[in-house]
């Protein structure tokens, strides 16, 4: 016996005549071992047949030694497990019911007519079958395959609104019945649509929404009248930048452009005056504006009145003098301040703590009797340049040192200081010193000093 394995069946061939099973021919299958043989040769694959299939070819089972199978996929030669299982799994599913000779026609015992077939038998190895459905005859070809026969009066394709032509699948295609295309419609825009009888659309079109306003509802008390009045009549709408009418009452929180000839409860002069540009005579004074020259007026709190034209009755010289710096040449002389022209009635003692110090202009003054150093340390005295702290020519400088080290004086770069000796340090606790100026950056140092 040949066993022919293809992808779609099984085919036995023996003693010349070839039987092809098919899926449910197969009842079951299993491996069967033949006793003590050798492995190799002891195992089959046994396929057990239906009840169905072992009345047409008169077998209950077939016997398969799957090393010999034709067309077999590569299954190992391991009998007792893999080669055994995978011939019995590759060939179950290629069972389906059909009984077929060598010649590849079925042996049929009978064909019965019904409604919409008809049997041909006169070769009862090879039937005609055929089936008209809606008057459509339906045949098998020469392939086995069904297909439309005799023309018949079946739909080969379509036309009018739809166009399709066969055969087998075909797309329809749809006629232009309407050229309006594209997107229509909005929240102002309504759609206009033509149908035909068939219920196609033929043409489309929008048009924006205008209803009345006495059909609109849910508007208050007097609104839909209101709106169908002209702007600009009386009982209209008002609108923005519009005439207001004539209100009997309104309340204003941000109008603009009220004439002040509409304001009403002004006192005497006052919506003349409120007309008038702000500088002219007559108008408002508004604040950090001009004055004008009022007739008369009373300041209580004024700022920047000139001195020299601004106010009267000052003896000769007192405007000149109020106009000039104080304790300076044609200026007035303060209780403490003024230079050498002037005598103080009080002075002061200017103290310094720190461990250095650099001489400052604010520290001369008629006034301060004594420039003191406290620090208990050592402190460094620094005069600096005319460029950096400009302090006059001739300025005097009375000091003291009061700790218990000593104080250094020294000058910054381009600074020449002058001494006895050249000293420069003071002579202990409580030694008193002196600076005067003598050119622009040249100071003499006299007082109790030592190397």
């Amino acid at each position: 016996m040949i066993v022919n394995l293809t992808s779609t069946r099984v085919e036995f061939i023996s003693l010349g005549r070839s039987v092809v099973f098919r899926g449910d021919d197969l009842l079951s299958g299993y491996i069967r071992t033949n006793g003590p043989a050798p492995p190799d040769e002891g195992v089959m694959v046994r396929l057990m047949l239906s009840r169905e299939a072992s009345e047409v070819q008169d077998l209950n089972y077939y016997d398969i030694d799957f090393r010999h199978i034709t067309n077999q996929p590569t299954w190992t030669r391991n009998v007792q497990t893999e080669g055994a299982q995978n011939c019995l799994d590759d060939l179950t599913p290629l069972f389906r019911k059909c009984c077929a000779s060598s010649s590849g026609g079925g042996q049929v015992d009978e064909v019965a007519a019904g409604d919409g077939i008809t049997v041909d038998n006169t070769d009862p190895t090879i039937p005609i079958v055929s089936a008209k459905v809606d008057g459509v005859t339906i045949d098998f070809n020469g392939s086995g395959e069904l297909e439309v026969v005799g023309g018949g009066s079946g739909i080969t394709a379509l036309t009018g609104d739809g166009t399709a032509t066969g055969p087998g699948s075909a797309a329809l295609t749809l006629a232009t019945v309407n050229a309006d295309v594209g997107t229509f419609g909005s929240a102002t825009q309504a759609i206009i649509a033509t149908f035909n009888a068939k219920g196609l659309v033929t043409s489309v079109s929008q048009t924006t929404i205008t209803p009345a306003a006495s059909s609109l509802t849910g508007l208050g008390v007097g609104v839909a009248t209101a709106l169908a009045i002209n702007v600009g009549s009386s009982g209209a709408i008002v609108v923005l930048n519009g005439a207001g009418g004539t209100p009997s009452s309104l309340t204003l929180t941000n109008a603009t452009g009220l004439p002040i000839g509409g304001i009403t409860g002004l006192g005497t002069g006052v919506a003349t005056a409120l007309a008038i540009a702000v500088g002219s005579a007559g108008a408002f004074v508004t604040f950090n504006g001009a004055g004008g020259t009022p007739s008369s007026i009373n300041l209580t709190n004024g700022t920047s009145l000139p001195i020299s034209t601004g106010v009267s009755g000052l003896g000769t010289g007192v405007a000149t003098a109020l106009a000039q710096a104080v304790n300076t040449a044609s200026g007035f002389v303060t209780q403490t301040g003024g230079d050498a022209r002037y005598v103080p009635i009080t002075k002061v003692i200017n103290t310094q703590s720190g461990a250095t110090y650099t001489l400052a202009q604010a520290d001369y003054s008629t006034a301060t009797a004594l420039n003191r150093f406290t620090n208990a340390g050592a402190v460094a005295f620094t005069v600096p340049l005319n460029a950096t702290v400009p302090i006059a020519v001739g300025s005097k400088f009375d000091c003291a040192y009061l700790g218990a080290g000593k104080l250094t004086i020294a000058g910054s770069g381009g600074v020449t200081l002058n001494s006895f000796g050249g000293w420069l340090n003071t002579g202990g606790t409580n030694a008193p010193f002196t600076l005067i100026k003598t050119a622009t950056d040249t100071w003499f140092v006299t007082g109790i000093l030592v190397p």
